[in-house]
């Protein structure tokens, strides 16, 4: 019973690893263009750097599937 337990808690550290890796080399299939879009109030502005979302291919991937979103960053779709 100790070696099955053993056995079975580094199998989950090697899958939570290669979990780990994997999020941090995720790159979206389709390249994006960037740009920087200021949404402007009567007394405040807030800078944001999305990306320009502009084929039909682009359109079809959008924010899915993305592991995370930075703050102050988004999608324009056009």
């Amino acid at each position: 019973m100790y070696i099955r337990r053993m056995l079975l808690t580094v199998l989950a550290s090697v899958f939570c690893g290669a979990c780990a890796e994997q999020e941090a080399s995720w790159a979206p299939p389709v390249a994006f263009d960037t740009a920087r879009v200021w949404i402007r109030a009567a007394d405040d502005s807030a800078g944001l750097l999305v990306e320009v979302s502009r084929t039909a291919a682009q359109r079809s991937f959008g924010l899915m599937s993305r592991p995370l979103l930075d703050p102050e960053s988004g999608m324009l779709f056009l």
